[in-house]
C-alpha cells in the first residue's frame, strides 16, 4: 500500500483511503464468501487449490481456471512492487556490485532475478503448495498484518512523547496474537509437512 501511495499524483492521494477500504472490504467479502461456498459445498475434502474443486462442463471448469490464471498473473506485479523497490534500493548502494550499472540496467537486473527466483521457488513447492502457502502466511503475512504495523506505531508513539492511550494497548494486543498466530501456524504448518 505504501508503495502504491507513494506513486500517486499529489492530487489523487487524498481519494485513496476510501479508494482501498472499499476495495478491501470488496476483496474480504469475495474472499470470504467464496471459502465459506466450497467448504460448504464441499466439506473437508477440499482439494488445494479451491479450483480444482470444480467438477462441472469442461468449459465452465476452463474458464473459473482461465480467471484464475488471469488474476495471478495481473496481480504479480502488484505483489513484487514492495519488494522490487527494496531491491532496487539495496542494489544501487556503493558495497553493492551492480552499483555502477545504469539505474535502468539495475531495475531489470533486479526484477529478473526475483522473477526467476520466485519462478524457481513455485516450481520446487508446486507439489505442496498448500503447506507452502501457508508457511509464508505464517512466515510473511501474520508479521506484516498484525506485528509490524503494531511495532512502528508504538515505535512512533514513543519517539513523538505521545501520551499513553488505549491506542497503544491495542497496538501492543495485536502484536501479541500476531506473535502467537504466527508461531502457532508455523508450527501447525512444519508438522503437518512432517507428517506427510
Amino acid at each position: 500500500m505504501i508503495p502504491i501511495l507513494s506513486s500517486l499524483d499529489p492530487d489523487q492521494k487524498p481519494h485513496f483511503a476510501a479508494i482501498f477500504t472499499h476495495a478491501l472490504v470488496v476483496v474480504v467479502v469475495l474472499f470470504a464468501g467464496f471459502g465459506a461456498l466450497c467448504y460448504a459445498a464441499f466439506g473437508s475434502a477440499v482439494l488445494m487449490p479451491v479450483t480444482l474443486n470444480v467438477q462441472s462442463s469442461v468449459a465452465v471448469d476452463a474458464l473459473i481456471r482461465f480467471g484464475y490464471s488471469v488474476a495471478v498473473v495481473f496481480t504479480y506485479p502488484l505483489q513484487l512492487l514492495p519488494i522490487a523497490d527494496m531491491l532496487e534500493g539495496s542494489c544501487s548502494k556503493p558495497p553493492a556490485h551492480c552499483a555502477s550499472l545504469s539505474a535502468a540496467t539495475r531495475r531489470h537486473l533486479s526484477r529478473s532475478f526475483l522473477i526467476l527466483f520466485t519462478c524457481l521457488v513455485a516450481e520446487c513447492g508446486a507439489s505442496q503448495f498448500d503447506r507452502f502457502v501457508s508457511l509464508v502466511g505464517a512466515i510473511c503475512g501474520i508479521p506484516l498484518a498484525f506485528i509490524l504495523p503494531n511495532l512502528i506505531y508504538l515505535r512512533l508513539s514513543q519517539t513523538l512523547n505521545l501520551p499513553k492511550s488505549p491506542r497503544q494497548l491495542v497496538a501492543r494486543v495485536g502484536v501479541v496474537i500476531g506473535v502467537v498466530g504466527s508461531i502457532s501456524s508455523g508450527v501447525a504448518t512444519l508438522i503437518s509437512w512432517a507428517e506427510s
